[in-house]
């Protein structure tokens, strides 16, 4: 194993707390497409405004979508499908400096990520994501399902029950654990436990994704300011 290792009370702010872990199965932050709002309509879920006219975001809000199809008609265009299934366009509308990309980018059963994604709806009648932002658009290497399991398990490792962390390798719960020197969100257990967890029960595999997409878990979802892009 390549990382060293500190102790999680050594990582945490004071008080031995973890700050908040997003939840990737939830709803209003990581939202299915029919749930998004709509370039059409302003959505009071998602935006509020002070003197009637102008309308700001109230939260980020991020889309998790399973790619399905990558193709070039005109443009480059997905099919992708959202957490519970539902298949719907991407569409990439780019200035041509970000015309690059190719569908080979986009590999069939990765996870794609969308930063404040609008429903739009196409000449052809489809409905779908206009995407014109390439920094607001990520790929993880990991298909939806992966990724929500991945969440379960950062939930799990980095919430305390009275006061203890569960140890990824063997479950028990202890005041004081170890995490990855990179300080990836996975607990590997205690010294112990470490290397079983790296070799036997996922923690390498998990790490090398979580260097990429800590953010999505540490980013204060709930507090707009700015619009922000990937990374996070």
């Amino acid at each position: 194993m390549s990382s060293q290792a500190v102790t999680l009370s050594g990582f945490m702010p004071s008080q031995n707390k973890m700050p908040a872990i997003a939840d990737l199965r939830n709803e209003t932050l990581f939202p299915n497409f029919g749930s998004c709002p709509s370039e059409y309509d302003v959505d009071l879920g998602y935006y509020h405004t002070l003197d009637g006219l102008y309308w700001i975001p109230t939260r980020h809000w991020c889309l998790l979508a399973e790619i399905v199809e990558a193709f070039i008609f005109i443009r480059l265009r997905l099919v992708a499908k959202d957490k519970d299934g539902h298949k719907f366009v991407i569409a990439f509308y780019l200035e041509p400096d970000d015309t690059g990309l190719r569908p080979s980018d986009f590999r069939e059963g990765h996870t794609v990520a969308i930063l404040y994604p609008h429903q739009h709806g196409f000449l052809d009648l489809t409905e779908g994501i206009r995407q014109e932002d390439i920094k607001r658009i990520q790929v993880i290497p990991l298909s939806v399902a992966d990724v929500l399991a991945l969440s379960d398990r950062v939930q799990e490792q980095n919430r305390p029950v009275d006061g203890k962390f569960a140890c990824h390798a063997c479950g028990a719960r202890r005041e004081s654990l170890v995490v990855a020197q990179e300080k990836h969100l996975g607990t590997n257990g205690t010294q112990d436990c470490q290397e079983k967890g790296w070799k036997e029960m996922g923690h390498k595999k998990d790490c090398k994704v979580l260097k990429d997409i800590k953010g999505f878990f540490t980013m204060k979802w709930d507090t707009f300011e700015e619009f922000t892009e990937f990374p996070l």
